[in-house]
């Protein structure tokens, strides 16, 4: 059997366990190919009899980028399909909407594995916090590993590996707020920039995942339409001169509000820190 997992990894998360699903494939004695989504053409998928998906959770669903990608696919009916989840908080229904995306497809997801991945969400990275800091640890690695293995022996993989917690009040109205329409339709439009702290460093433009920026004439950044609010380009200014609507204050009593919920959960691994012109500095252990 030929294997050919398909991820998304934006900090390296995704990727280390998808590596460690294909160790696992191949001690189970099948040959496996990994692909990254933004690295550029897709090879052909004939020759594959599984097909792994494979992500990160956004904004508690499926990214937008990984959605986009599997909208050119073609139809999967006679592949064998797998998917898995890093996650820095919660996935809630994100694996209800990736099924729902492959049945578009023809394709039905015969087993899931979801690791804990570190969380840097520029907006919780400001406020002090990494959720999920030093994921995915040696466990869940081990775990990735032997998913892999059972993917090569065909084990039943069908059932949910954990329940998926129905979304609070708050969850549901950020849900609501950074869905597919909202984001392609208005966000990726108002990102603002200041030309007064800019130095014109192009840092944004080498961060984005998806090549969304560019330069004018002057060299000051410009957004296209291609932004899966990943807020990288945000993240990474070492003069803080980008402002997403995520950053909006009629948006913060949301993100204060997970903030409290994260720290108050003892499920999640999370770190203090500072962050600072675009990196973290002296982190602390909560």
């Amino acid at each position: 059997m030929k294997h050919l997992i398909l991820v998304y990894s934006l900090h390296g998360s995704t990727l280390k366990t998808a590596e460690k699903i294909a160790q696992g494939i191949r001690e189970g004695g099948s040959s496996v190919d990994i692909f990254k989504i933004t690295s550029g053409e897709l090879p052909s998928l004939k020759p594959y009899d599984v097909i792994l998906f494979g992500m990160p959770v956004y904004y508690f669903a499926v990214p937008i980028v990984m959605e986009k990608f599997i909208a050119t696919l073609p139809r999967l009916h006679e592949k064998r399909v797998y998917a898995f989840f890093t996650y820095g908080t919660y996935h809630f229904q994100a694996s209800d909407h990736l099924r729902r995306i492959l049945r578009k497809k023809d394709a039905e997801v015969e087993g899931w594995f979801y690791s804990r991945g570190a969380d840097f969400y520029y907006h919780y990275n400001t406020r002090g916090i990494l959720p999920s800091a030093g994921h995915p640890d040696e466990r869940e690695l081990s775990d990735a590993t032997e998913f892999g293995r059972n993917i090569a022996k065909r084990t039943n993989l069908a059932d949910y590996p954990m329940k998926s917690t129905p979304p609070k009040v708050m969850y549901r109205a950020e849900m609501l707020l950074t869905n597919k329409f909202m984001v392609t339709t208005i966000f990726q439009h108002l990102f603002h920039l200041d030309r007064k702290k800019c130095i014109r460093c192009g840092l944004c433009v080498k961060s984005c995942p998806t090549q969304n920026i560019e330069r004018d004439a002057n060299r000051y950044p410009m957004w296209d339409s291609k932004c899966t609010m990943c807020l990288k380009c945000e993240g990474c200014c070492p003069v803080e001169a980008i402002t997403s609507v995520a950053g909006w204050k009629f948006l913060s009593p949301i993100v204060d509000a997970n903030v409290k919920a994260i720290l108050k959960d003892k499920n999640i691994d999370t770190q203090r820190i500072v962050y600072h012109h675009g990196k973290m500095q002296d982190n602390v252990k909560k």
